[in-house]
């Protein structure tokens, strides 16, 4: 298990155990859950969007893939890259691009 074990869940279950009249730092709530296996879980809540079956508008496309600007803040542009949790791609933490590659 790595040092990213559980910092934010130490330290919600230090903040209840503190609730229950018992002080321990966040680091020795994080050891004792590494020593137990103990791990927490994440919700996956995430659902993609559909832009199929949804009363709301459709913006247009107003660039049509013409992303030439003769000048600065003319056109701005977004780009969201959904990968699946815990798959990296070659180079692992590193900041350039990676590619999911198992599902």
């Amino acid at each position: 298990m790595s040092s990213l074990l559980l910092p934010g869940h130490a330290q919600r279950l230090m903040d209840e155990l503190r609730a229950q009249g018992y002080h321990f730092k966040v680091k020795t709530v994080t050891e004792s859950l590494r020593r137990h296996g103990l791990r927490a879980k994440a919700s996956w809540n995430f659902s993609p969007v559909c832009y199929c079956a949804h009363s709301q508008p459709v913006s247009e496309n107003l660039l049509e893939q013409d992303f030439y600007a003769s000048g600065p803040n003319q056109k701005w542009a977004g780009d969201i890259t959904y990968c699946v949790p815990g798959v990296q791609g070659e180079h692992g933490g590193s900041n350039e691009p990676r590619v999911c590659l198992e599902y």
